[in-house]
Formats: structure tokens, C-alpha cells, sequence
């Protein structure tokens, strides 16, 4: 194996890490919430009725959010799609810890679920699309395995941090999620052609 083949084996894997990374934000920032509901409820003097709305409404926004993500890959990269949401994400996040009024609290799930709507079509296509068919089904795999931990550790992780820092903090955790733009601008293709990646 020349030098060449290692340095692109060795950006796929970066790749890979940040495809990981940006799945366990968006997939830990949908369950964490499930066990500060009833903090959020006895904040705002609310029916569980009403507070349901932190979760719905962000799940009804992410599935809108995933077809409209899909059709944009056609007129716009990668990269800059997954930029947008995770801008989006984190002023959501911020406008989530800084809320006053049960409102801004929706305001900034909703916003939160535009940007993260964003990683799982992208991530799937940039999967699909650049990573050659021998390693494809270990590049899905690892998203998947991403996708279950993170699902399962987010409600441990959001009533850990709920308990000893108040549900607001939940906001600030997701809010570090604008820290992988750098990563998406050094490792995330901004090409929008159809390339397998860590072929000489």
C-alpha cells in the first residue's frame, strides 16, 4: 500500500468519526429531554398536554426536516447543508437555554429539529455516495451502531444532567455541537459528484 492509499484511508476513517459524531448530537439531543418533561412542566405551570409539545413537535419538524435535506443535496453540497443545520442546531439551542416563556422553549426545539433533521439524510447519502461498495455495509454499520447507543444513552445522560444542573443545561450540551463545522470543513466532501472515497 503506497503512501497515497493511507492518507485517504486514514480521511475516510476521519469521515466516519465525524459522520458518528454528528449522529450522536442529533440522536442524543431527541431522547435526553424525555426524563426533564416534568422540570419543564412545573417551570411553566403546564398540562402534559401542552409540555408533550418539547418532544412532538421536534419529532413532526425532524421528519419534515429529513425530505427536505434529501432534495437539497441535488442543487447543494454536502458540507454546506450540514453547516446550515448544525448553525441552525446550535441557535436553537441557545434560544432553548436562555428561554424565559414556554414559547421560546419551542422556539428553540423547533430549531433544533431544523438543524438536526439535516445528519441522518446527509450522513446516509455521503455513505452511499463516496465510500466505495466494500466498505459500505461497515461504514452503515458503524452509523447504525452510533445511531443505538446514542438513542440509549440520551435519556441516562439528559436525567443526569437535568438532576444536578436544571433542564436548561440540556440546551447548553447540544449547543457544543458547533464544534464539529470544523471537522465537517476538513473531512466532509464539498463536491456534490458521485466519488468513492479511499480508492487510489
Amino acid at each position: 500500500m503506497d503512501a497515497n492509499s493511507i492518507s485517504l484511508f486514514s480521511n475516510d476513517r476521519k469521515l466516519i468519526g465525524t459522520l458518528c459524531l454528528l449522529f450522536i448530537f442529533g440522536n442524543i439531543n431527541m431522547t435526553m429531554f424525555n426524563l426533564a418533561i416534568p422540570s419543564i412542566s412545573a417551570s411553566f405551570v403546564l398540562t402534559s398536554s401542552q409540555v408533550s409539545w418539547v418532544m412532538v413537535g421536534y419529532s413532526v419538524l425532524m421528519a419534515i426536516g429529513a425530505g427536505t435535506y434529501g432534495k437539497l443535496t441535488e442543487s447543494f453540497s454536502f458540507r454546506r447543508l450540514y453547516v446550515i443545520g448544525l448553525i441552525l442546531f446550535t441557535i436553537g439551542s441557545i434560544t432553548g437555554f436562555f428561554a424565559t416563556s414556554y414559547l421560546q422553549v419551542i422556539i428553540g426545539r423547533l430549531l433544533q429539529a431544523a438543524g438536526a433533521s439535516a445528519i441522518s439524510p446527509l450522513s446516509y447519502a455521503v455513505a452511499t455516495l463516496y465510500f466505495h461498495p466494500t466498505v459500505r455495509g461497515r461504514v452503515l454499520g458503524a452509523l447504525s451502531a452510533t445511531i443505538a447507543f446514542a438513542s440509549g444513552f440520551g435519556p441516562v445522560f439528559g436525567g443526569f444532567v437535568e438532576q444536578y444542573f436544571g433542564w436548561n443545561s440540556l440546551f447548553i450540551v447540544s449547543s457544543l455541537s458547533i464544534f464539529v463545522i470544523p471537522l465537517v470543513y476538513k473531512y466532509v466532501p464539498s463536491e456534490t459528484r458521485r466519488r468513492f472515497l479511499g480508492m487510489s
